[in-house]
């Protein structure tokens, strides 16, 4: 039982509903943020490709990339950074 190891990170957790979303033949894992990022109305989708030479059509929901921001990773929300500014978008 790791009731304990839970509880133990219980400043740290993401909080999240994940859905799957098929668009133009790949299947998209977006992330609604809940908890202490509720606020935000934050979404982050990824997709996995099956090959790195793969064509990815971007969604019109996707409003910007953020592959290789470090404060969008789970880590980073569940340390309670706040969300990074996005050059060139306000």
């Amino acid at each position: 039982d790791v009731e304990w190891l839970w509880d133990l990170c219980a400043d740290t957790h993401v909080e999240k509903n994940r859905y799957k979303v098929d668009f133009a033949g790949l299947t998209w894992d977006v992330d609604h943020y809940l908890g202490h990022m509720a606020e935000l109305n934050f979404r982050r989708a990824e997709v996995e490709t099956p090959a790195k030479d793969t064509i990815v059509s971007i969604p019109a929901w996707a409003i910007f990339e953020v592959t290789g921001f470090k404060g969008f990773s789970d880590a980073s929300f569940a340390r309670r950074k706040p969300i990074p500014q996005i050059p060139g978008y306000t």
